[in-house]
């Protein structure tokens, strides 16, 4: 599977300038079709095709890793939170069958 992935993803050097090139290129022939004016100012489709797939892939790998931060993130800190609401809630019950559990669970510090 990682093979494939190499295997399709080629990273395109020189980004910025490519965007300024098809950029002017669309501009000087705005009413021109892509594949006689795009393609030319990109290098060609597969350069296109690249960028697209690199795209892509940086921009799931980069979703992914950002999820994972903001999850550990907040995770910490309601759970820190989560630990002093337990400390000042009382919790009670007028069921004999649960009084045990409660005794054990909400009666000893944290």
């Amino acid at each position: 599977m990682t093979e494939a992935f190499v295997a399709e993803f080629t990273k395109v050097r020189g980004k910025a300038g490519l965007l300024g090139k098809i950029a002017a290129a669309s501009l000087g022939a705005p009413e021109g079709c892509v594949r006689e004016v795009i393609y030319p100012a990109a290098g060609g489709e597969k350069t296109l095709k690249d960028l697209v797939a690199e795209m892509k892939a940086t921009n799931a790998a980069f979703a992914r890793s950002e999820r994972e931060v903001f999850k550990s993130s907040y995770s910490n800190h309601y759970r820190a939170g989560l630990m002093k609401l337990l400390e000042v809630l009382d919790f009670r019950s007028s069921n004999d069958k649960h009084k045990p559990v409660i005794a054990r669970f909400f009666t000893a510090p944290f």
